[in-house]
C-alpha cells in the first residue's frame, strides 16, 4: 500500500477544506465530514505504507482512492485559479473576501461546491465497497521506519552524508585494469569492461581512473558519460572540454558553433602526440565506437580507451585494434557482507544479534554492489531485530515472487517502499529530469517546495526541511552526491540509472509524472507534471488541462504548448526562448517560474499578477532590468537574477547585476536576493530583509556602503553575502564601518578595491568561504584570516599588491588555495604546521613568482596546478618537491 501521489494528493485536499469551507457556504459541513473520510483513508494508507505483501483488492481499492484525490484536486486548482486572479487584480485581502461574495463570483462557489458534493458520494461509495479500513487481510505486522520528525531534529548533528562507496572485492581487478592502463604496449589498445547494472563497472572505471598513478601516466583523459541516448556531437564537445581541463587548457572559441568535422579535427589536432586516456561510461549502443573512433588518433603513444556496458556483445566487438574484455562478476559472499555492512552499519560492524538476519539479506542481493549498497543504506536506520526480521520476511515474499531478473530492481523497490511518506514524491521528482543529469540543490528544494512536498516543521524555514529531505535520500543512497560543500552538503546531486527507471515505472503507474521524447506521444500524456526530453522541432498546439508542472529539456525555441492555465511550475531552464510567452501570465496558481540560462531579454509588467510566486530564477539571462510589476510578488522567495557576463581578459568582470524596482524590499518574505544592482534608496531599505539567508550586491558606490553596513548587520540569518563595487580605480570598498555580522555566515565574496582589511574577518568563526577579487590591498591579508577556525576555501585574485606571500601560522582546515593574477607577488612561503589539511592548490597568472618553498611541510596536498607562471619557479618547486617524500599530482600550463 505504498501510494505516495495518493498520500500527497489528500493532505492537499484535507488542507483545502479545512481553509476554505466557509467560503463555499452551505456544504460546509459536508466538506468537513469528506474531511474526516479522507483522513481516515490517509491513515490506514500511512499505517501500512511500506507492507509489500498487497492483494489485489487493496491495489484496487489505492487506484480509486487515486483518482478520486487527482479529481478533487482538479476542482481546487480551479478555485484556487479563481481565487488567486481576484487577488491579482485586487490590492488587499480584505477587497477580496468581499469580492468572492459578489453576485458575479457566486457561480464559482456553487460549481466548486456541487462538484465536491458529488465526490463526497463517490468516496462514501469506494468506502462502502471496501468495507473497512482496518486490513483483515494484510499481516498485522508492518515495517516501521524512523519517524521524519526524528530525524529532522537531529540533521544538524549527524554526518548523516556518506562519502563515495568504498570499493569492495575490486583488488584484482583494479589491478588487472591498472597493469593494462600503463604497461608498455605502444599501439592504441581498448579496455572493455562489462557487466549487469549494477555490478559496479562504473565504480572500477572511476578508481582507475582516479588514481594518481594513472593520471600522472597519461598526457592528458577525459571521462565521457555516454548513456542511452547520445548525441555524437554532444560527445565531441564533452571530449574536448575534459581533454582541456585535464592540462589546464582554455578554450578559445565557441563549441556550440563548431559542427561534427570541426569538432573531430579539434581532438585529432589536440591529441597528436599525446598519451591519451578516455573513458567511455555507460555504452548502450554497438556502433558508438565507430561513431567516435575518428577522432582518437591510434598512433604509437600508448594511448588507451575504456568502455563500460552491461551488454557482452558490445564488450566483445571487433575494434580493429588491441582490445581487452574484463567481466565484472558479482562479489563473493564475504565481499558483500562487507560492502552491506559500511552501509548498514555507522562502524562498518555487524552486531552479534543480527549477523543471520543480515547474511540472508545479503545473499539475496546476488553480490550485486548496487543492491547491496541500497539496502544496507535502506537498513541504516533500523535498530531493532524486529525491524530487521520483518524486512527480511518481507524481501523473502517480494524476491519468491518475482523472476529471477527482477531480484534486484525488487530489492531497490523496498528501498523505496521504506521512505518516510513524504519523502517518496521528491524520490519520484527527480526522475523527471533526463539521465545522468545534474542536478543542482536550490533547483531541487524549490521545485519541491511550490509542488507541496515539503512538511512545516516548527523551527525550520521550508528551505531547510528540504535540505533534511535530501540528506536522507543520498544517506540512503538513493541519490548521489556528485559535489560537495565545504559542509559536507550536496551542492550536485545524480540518479543513478536503474533508480530512476524504477522511479520512473512508479511514477507512471501512480500517474505521478510523464515523459515525453517526441511531439507524437505527448498527445497521450495523463500525468500532472509533464516533462519534454529530446528535441521537438514543430510548434505544439495541444491543450493541457491537466498539466501542473511542466519541463522542457534539450528542446530548441518552439511555441510553448500553453493552455494549461492551472500551471504551478514551469520550468525551461537552458532553452532557446528569448521572449516570455504572454499566456505565462494568467497562471495565476504559478509558484516556481525558471528562465534561467534562457535568451530572454524582458519580463512584461504583468508579472506582478503571478501573486502565488515563490521563486522567480532569471540567472545568466539578457535581462537587464525587472518591471516594478515584482514588487507585487508578496510571496516570492527566492528572486535570483544575473546578466551573462561578457568577459574581458584583464579587465574587472564582476558588475553584471540587475536593475531592480525601489520598492523591492516590499518583499519581506525574500530568502535569496542576488544579483542586484544597488542605489542608496534601495540600500537604506535593506534592513526589511531580515530574512534573507544569501545576498548579492553589485555596483556599490562608497556613498552607500556606510548604510549597507547597518543593513547587514540586521540580518542575523544571512549565510552567503557578495558584494561587488563599481569598477574604477578611484572606488573603495569600505567595510571597515561593518561592526558584526550574522553568526551564521558561511561565504564571503568581495569584488574590489578595499580601503583596508576588515576587522570583522577576524571574527568570522563560521565562515568557511572566502574570495577576495580585485581587492588590491596595500596590507598583508593574511594576518586577519589565518585564524579562522572553519575556513576550507580562500580565493585570491589581484587579491594582493606586495611581493610576498608569507604562510606562517594557522589555516588548520583549509582545503583549496587558489591565488591568481597577482604580477607583483615574488615569493611564497609556508612554514611548517600551517596548512595540514590542504589537498589543492593553484597559481596562475603570477608571471614575476620566482619561489614557492614549503610544499614539503604540505602532506596531505593532493593535486598542485600551475598556469602562466615563469620558468624560475618551475624550476624551484621541481627541485623542492625532488627532496620531499610526499609527491602530489602537479600539472603545469
Amino acid at each position: 500500500m505504498a501510494s505516495a501521489v495518493v498520500d500527497l494528493l489528500i493532505g492537499k485536499v484535507v488542507s483545502f477544506i479545512e481553509s476554505e469551507a466557509s467560503l463555499l457556504g452551505n456544504v460546509a459541513d459536508e466538506l468537513r465530514e469528506m474531511q474526516r473520510e479522507l483522513q481516515s483513508m490517509r491513515s490506514f494508507m500511512v499505517d501500512v505504507h511500506s507492507t509489500l505483501d498487497e492483494s489485489e483488492q487493496e491495489k484496487t481499492w489505492v487506484a480509486q482512492v487515486r483518482d478520486i484525490a487527482i479529481m478533487l484536486q482538479n476542482i481546487i486548482d480551479e478555485f484556487d485559479y479563481h481565487k488567486n486572479k481576484l487577488k491579482a487584480s485586487k490590492k488587499s485581502t480584505r477587497f477580496f473576501r468581499q469580492a468572492v461574495y459578489f453576485p458575479q463570483n457566486l457561480w464559482i462557489k456553487h460549481q466548486v461546491a456541487s462538484k465536491l458534493k458529488i465526490m463526497k458520494t463517490a468516496i462514501n461509495n469506494i468506502s462502502e465497497r471496501k468495507n473497512r479500513y482496518k486490513g483483515e487481510n494484510l499481516s498485522q505486522e508492518t515495517a516501521s521506519h524512523v519517524g521524519p520528525h526524528d530525524w529532522l531534529r537531529i540533521h544538524h548533528e549527524l554526518p548523516l552524508f556518506l562519502r563515495d562507496d568504498d570499493v569492495v572485492g575490486f583488488d584484482e581487478s583494479k589491478e588487472k585494469i591498472m597493469k593494462l592502463l600503463v604497461n608498455e604496449e605502444q599501439d592504441r589498445t581498448v579496455i572493455s569492461i562489462w557487466g549487469d547494472g549494477g555490478s559496479g563497472k562504473t565504480t572500477l572505471a572511476a578508481n582507475v581512473f582516479n588514481n594518481l598513478k594513472t593520471q600522472k601516466h597519461f598526457d592528458c583523459f577525459a571521462w565521457i558519460t555516454v548513456s542511452q541516448r547520445y548525441g555524437v556531437q554532444d560527445i565531441f564537445r564533452s571530449m574536448i572540454k575534459e581533454l582541456y581541463k585535464s592540462r589546464n587548457d582554455h578554450i578559445h572559441e565557441d563549441l556550440s558553433r563548431l559542427d561534427s568535422r570541426s569538432l573531430v579535427e579539434k581532438i585529432v589536432s589536440y591529441l597528436q602526440g599525446k598519451k591519451y586516456l578516455v573513458i567511455l561510461d555507460d555504452i548502450w549502443s554497438p556502433n558508438l565506437w565507430g561513431d567516435i573512433s575518428i577522432a582518437l588518433p591510434e598512433g604509437s603513444q600508448g594511448s588507451r580507451a575504456v568502455l563500460t556496458t552491461r551488454f557482452n556483445a558490445i564488450a566483445s566487438s571487433s575494434f580493429g585494434e588491441q582490445s581487452h574484455v574484463h567481466h565484472i562478476k558479482p562479489l563473493n559472499e564475504d565481499e558483500a557482507l562487507t560492502l552491506f555492512c559500511k552501509k548498514a552499519f555507522s562502524n562498518g560492524r555487524c552486531p552479534t544479534n543480527l549477523e543471520i538476519i543480515a547474511k540472508s539479506l545479503v545473499e539475496k542481493c546476488d553480490g550485486l554492489p548496487l543492491a547491496l549498497v541500497a539496502l544496507g543504506g535502506c537498513m541504516s536506520s533500523k535498530k531493532l531485530e524486529s525491524e530487521w526480521t520483518k524486512v527480511d520476511r518481507s524481501l523473502n515474499w517480494q524476491l519468491s515472487n518475482n523472476p529471477e531478473l527482477q531480484k534486484m530492481k525488487s530489492i531497490l523497490l523496498l528501498s523505496y517502499y521504506d521512505l518516510p511518506y513524504r519523502l517518496k514524491p521528491c524520490f519520484l521528482y527527480c526522475s523527471i529530469f533526463p539521465e545522468d543529469y545534474l542536478m543542482t540543490t536550490p533547483r531541487l528544494i524549490r521545485l519541491w517546495l511550490a509542488e507541496g512536498f515539503l512538511e512545516e516543521i516548527e523551527g525550520l524555514t521550508p528551505e531547510e526541511v528540504g535540505e533534511t529531505y535530501l540528506m536522507e535520500l543520498v544517506r540512503r543512497s538513493l541519490l548521489h552526491a556528485v559535489q560537495r560543500n565545504q559542509l559536507g552538503l550536496t551542492e550536485e546531486c545524480r540518479m543513478h540509472d536503474i533508480l530512476r527507471d524504477l522511479a520512473i515505472s512508479i511514477s507512471a503507474n501512480e500517474r505521478f509524472s510523464t515523459i515525453r521524447k517526441d511531439e507524437k506521444a505527448i498527445q497521450g500524456h495523463n500525468a500532472p507534471i509533464l516533462a519534454i526530453h529530446g528535441t521537438i522541432m514543430s510548434n505544439l498546439h495541444y491543450r493541457f488541462s491537466k498539466v501542473r508542472s511542466f519541463f522542457m529539456f534539450l528542446s530548441p525555441s518552439i511555441k510553448l504548448p500553453f493552455g494549461f492555465k492551472f500551471l504551478r511550475v514551469l520550468d525551461l531552464q537552458g532553452s532557446n526562448i528569448n521572449k516570455v510567452p504572454s499566456d505565462i501570465m494568467i497562471c495565476y496558481n504559478l509558484r516556481y517560474l525558471n528562465l534561467a540560462e534562457t535568451n530572454v531579454k524582458k519580463l512584461p509588467e504583468s508579472i506582478g499578477q503571478l501573486c502565488q510566486l515563490h521563486t522567480l530564477d532569471l540567472r545568466l539571462t539578457y535581462i537587464e532590468e525587472l518591471p516594478s510589476g515584482v514588487t507585487r510578488l508578496h510571496n516570492l522567495r527566492h528572486l535570483v537574477v544575473s546578466r551573462k557576463p561578457q568577459v574581458v581578459p584583464g579587465r574587472f568582470n564582476f558588475d553584471w547585476g540587475v536593475k531592480v524596482p525601489p520598492n523591492i524590499c516590499r518583499l519581506v518574505n525574500l530568502q535569496v536576493l542576488g544579483d542586484i544592482e544597488v542605489n542608496g534608496y534601495l540600500v537604506r531599505k535593506l534592513k526589511n530583509l531580515s530574512n534573507l539567508r544569501k545576498l548579492s550586491l553589485t555596483k556599490v558606490t562608497e556613498e552607500v556602503q556606510k548604510d549597507l553596513c547597518l543593513a547587514i548587520e540586521t540580518m542575523e540569518h544571512l549565510r552567503n553575502l557578495a558584494v561587488m563595487t563599481i569598477h574604477d580605480d578611484q572606488t573603495m570598498l569600505r567595510l571597515d564601518s561593518l561592526l558584526s555580522t550574522s553568526p551564521h555566515l558561511e561565504t564571503l565574496r568581495l569584488y574590489g578595491k578595499i580601503w583596508k582589511v576588515p576587522g570583522l574577518f577576524q571574527s568570522l568563526e563560521n565562515l568557511i568561504k572566502l574570495a577576495l577579487t580585485w581587492t588590491k590591498s596595500q596590507e598583508d591579508i593574511l594576518p586577519y584570516i589565518e585564524a579562522l577556525p572553519s575556513l576550507e576555501t580562500l580565493y585570491l585574485h589581484k587579491a594582493y599588491m606586495g611581493e610576498k606571500l608569507y604562510f606562517g601560522k594557522g589555516f588548520q582546515k583549509l582545503m583549496t588555495l587558489l591565488i591568481l593574477d597577482m604580477p607583483q607577488l615574488k615569493q611564497i612561503v609556508v612554514e611548517d604546521g600551517v596548512m595540514p589539511s590542504i589537498q589543492n592548490l593553484r597559481v596562475s597568472f603570477c608571471s614575476n613568482l620566482e619561489t614557492m618553498s614549503g610544499m614539503g611541510y604540505l602532506k596531505s596536498l593532493e593535486q598542485v596546478y600551475f598556469a602562466h607562471v615563469s620558468d624560475k619557479l618551475r624550476d624551484n618547486v621541481l627541485q623542492n618537491l625532488a627532496k620531499s617524500e610526499h609527491q602530489p599530482q602537479v600539472f603545469w600550463n
